[in-house]
């Protein structure tokens, strides 16, 4: 098992910076792993539940599962 935990350049995690940090952790380790691409899976606690819901979607293609914990969708209204 292989646990990358990334902290974002700017909050929120949909901040623009972030997406391309992210995009690099994820390559950065298949290049220096032997990751198993079909077995990645995208998980977040608080503000990295608001990341999961904020980055997963847009690239789902690279995650078997997205799981975020304790963070709402950003792109869900309340009212």
């Amino acid at each position: 098992m292989i646990i990358v935990c990334p902290t974002a350049i700017a909050a929120p995690w949909a901040a623009p910076a972030n997406e391309p940090f992210l995009l690099a952790c994820l390559e950065e380790v298949m290049l220096l792993y032997n990751v198993d691409e079909n077995r990645v899976y995208l998980t977040g606690h608080s503000m990295g539940g608001f990341g999961a819901w904020s980055f997963g979607p847009k690239h789902n293609e690279l995650f078997a599962v997205v799981a975020p914990m304790s963070g709402g969708d950003p792109t869900v209204s309340r009212s």
